[in-house]
Formats: C-alpha cells, sequence, structure tokens
C-alpha cells in the first residue's frame, strides 16, 4: 500500500494501536483484497486470508515473552 498519504498512515497505525493490530496486517489483508479484486469468484480468496492473519497471530505469540 505504497500510495497511502503520510496522514491516511498516520490515521491506519492510531485505529491499529487501538486494537493492538500491526498495520503490516492490515496492508496485507488489502493487498490480498486487491489482488482479488475484479474476480467474478474470488476463488482462493478465503483461504489467503486465513493464511495471513493465523501467520500474524503465530508472530504475534512467538513475540510475547
Amino acid at each position: 500500500m505504497a500510495d497511502k498519504s503520510i496522514t491516511e498512515r498516520r490515521i491506519l497505525e492510531a485505529a491499529c494501536l487501538d486494537f493492538g493490530v500491526m498495520p503490516e496486517l492490515v496492508d496485507d489483508l488489502i493487498d490480498l483484497e486487491i489482488e482479488n479484486e475484479g474476480r467474478l469468484r474470488r476463488r482462493g480468496l478465503f483461504p489467503d486470508l486465513k493464511e495471513t492473519i493465523e501467520h500474524y497471530v503465530s508472530e504475534r505469540n512467538n513475540d510475547s515473552p
């Protein structure tokens, strides 16, 4: 999501901080959506989203003391 303005990035980071989510996760999910945009049957989108979220949760748990 390189096209974000500085203001948009700050808003995203503040919102993510409120919910304990890394902005990179949101970026990854949006990138997946963009990759699947325009497909009539978004086959494979759900598994990709699930894998991205599971990876995020796993990394987050591994970083916790």
